[in-house]
């Protein structure tokens, strides 16, 4: 990663169904607009932002997370899916291991089996520094924001 980047990456471990993936900033820009068709497969969505502190919304969590982007570092986000297809996301520690997680490994397997171009971290400067995530289950196109 370029030292006067920083990154927020959002990991799905094991999604148990296919999911579109959009995210837009303060302003409804659109960010990302993914869609991943292959169940029990890690998810992974690299950003790439300008060093700073950035809210992260997970439609449907009440709160934001705030990710410390930090130059040269990526901030990870894990997101879960419980049975009723919520998604709850936690933002690791700055101590996180992304090797120990399997987040590396993760890119890895997903580079193998789909090329590069699917992990490719995304470049932007979302507007006010805030990043509106959405999630939805096969078929179903998030609404935009």
């Amino acid at each position: 990663m370029p030292p006067d980047q920083s990154g927020i990456a959002v990991y799905v471990q094991n999604p148990s169904k296919e999911l579109s993936i959009s995210a837009t900033d303060a302003k409804g820009n659109s960010l990302d607009n993914f869609e991943w068709n292959l169940p029990g497969f890690p998810l992974v969505r690299q950003y790439r932002v300008p060093p700073g502190e950035y809210q992260v919304m997970l439609d449907g969590q009440p709160g934001a997370l705030i990710a410390n982007a930090k130059a040269g570092q990526i901030s990870y986000i894990e997101v879960s899916q419980n049975d009723a297809s919520d998604f709850r996301a936690v933002l690791k520690s700055d101590n996180f291991d992304a090797y120990k997680s399997g987040f590396v490994d993760a890119l890895g397997a997903i580079t193998e089996k789909l090329g590069y171009e699917s992990i490719k971290p995304l470049i932007f400067a979302p507007v006010g520094n805030k990043i509106y995530i959405r999630m939805a289950g096969p078929g179903v196109k998030p609404p935009p924001n």
